[in-house]
């Protein structure tokens, strides 16, 4: 899952592109894990070019062998512009949080969710929820093997509002995994058809 990247608070202000409100030329921003110095503005009529230099990071596909490049800026955007020294990241020397320590965050994060999902796909509990599928409670079961966990069971649902986001994430996946063999959940209560 990837996220926009954002440099630490502390070390940051916000600018808000309006009507010629720029940050002075030779502010540094923050921008997809690196640090720009602004060199000069050219104006466009749907905003305006700001021509960068990188500072620290890694390379832009745009940039000359002196690592400068445009910018584009639109009206309203809001950049992150540092104020003072740059944290940089001791392992890689781009600007901190590096990609490195993302990924590594992303991945406990994944592992933690799956770890979850893991607990609750068992038979007779909800996919969703973790709860036990009683025999009085209407539920959803589908009907070919888990395919967000290989080796479990097929995952159940309750047929309540409390599970039904979670039905419906599980039904999408199983749209893009089956292709034109995809055929929607039925729920054996009317309150979900």
């Amino acid at each position: 899952m990837k996220r926009r990247w954002y440099p630490p608070h502390d070390s940051t202000t916000y600018a808000h592109i309006r009507a010629g409100k720029l940050p002075p030329i030779g502010s540094v921003i923050a921008f997809e894990h690196r640090a720009l110095e602004i060199l000069r503005y050219d104006e466009r009529d749907d905003g305006w070019i700001a021509q960068v230099r990188r500072i620290h990071g890694p390379k832009l596909k745009s940039e000359n062998d002196r690592a400068e490049c445009g910018l584009r800026l639109r009206n309203f955007a809001i950049l992150d512009v540092y104020k003072g020294r740059i944290p940089l990241c001791s392992c890689c020397g781009d600007p901190w949080p590096c990609t490195r320590e993302i990924a590594e965050r992303e991945a406990r994060e994944d592992m933690q969710h799956l770890a979850g999902q893991m607990e609750k796909a068992h038979d007779g509990f909800c996919y969703s929820c973790g709860e036990p599928i009683t025999t009085r409670q209407g539920k959803v079961l589908a009907p070919e093997a888990n395919i967000e966990l290989p080796g479990f069971p097929p995952p159940g649902f309750h047929t309540r509002w409390k599970c039904r986001d979670g039905l419906a994430a599980y039904d999408q996946k199983r749209r893009q995994h089956l292709g034109s063999q995809w055929a929607p959940l039925v729920s054996d209560q009317p309150s979900l058809n």
